[in-house]
C-alpha cells in the first residue's frame, strides 16, 4: 500500500518538531496510519510523566468482549462506587463495522507483522 510505504517518509522530524518549539508537524495527523498504533512507543512517553498509580490502560478488545468487567476494573481504579455496567450505552457500533474485511488479505498480514512488537508489549503490560 502506497500510503503506508510512504509514512516514515512522511514522518521524518515529526517527533522533534513536536517534542520542541515548532509545535504540529504537517503529516503528524495526516499521514500516521500506523505510526499512531505503536503504543509501545507512546505509553512509555506517559509513564515518564505521571506515576503508574496515576495510568490505567486498557485493551479495546477486552472493552469489546468483557465490558463488564473493563467497567469494574475501570471504576475501581478511579475510586468510584462500583455500578452495574450500563449496556445499553455500549454496542457493537463503537467496535467498527468490520472494515477490516475490505482491507487485501496480503496488507492485513503486514501490518500484523508491523504491530508484533505492539501486540507483545500490550499483552505483556495488560496482564
Amino acid at each position: 500500500v502506497p500510503a503506508l510505504d510512504a509514512e516514515p517518509q512522511r514522518l521524518a522530524g515529526a517527533d522533534a518538531r513536536l517534542a520542541g518549539s515548532l509545535g504540529r508537524h504537517p503529516s503528524h495527523q495526516e499521514h500516521s496510519y500506523l505510526s499512531r498504533s505503536r503504543y509501545e512507543q507512546q505509553i512509555p512517553r506517559w509513564q515518564r510523566l505521571f506515576p503508574a498509580e496515576h495510568l490505567l490502560i486498557l485493551r479495546s478488545e477486552d472493552l469489546f468482549t468483557q465490558p463488564s468487567a473493563v467497567w469494574e476494573r475501570l471504576q475501581a481504579f478511579l475510586g468510584l462506587q462500583l455500578v452495574p455496567f450500563p449496556a445499553h450505552a455500549f454496542g457493537r457500533i463503537h467496535a467498527g463495522g468490520g472494515e477490516a474485511a475490505t482491507v487485501a488479505a496480503g496488507t492485513r498480514q503486514r501490518l500484523r507483522e508491523q504491530l508484533a512488537p505492539t501486540y507483545s508489549y500490550l499483552a505483556e503490560l495488560c496482564a
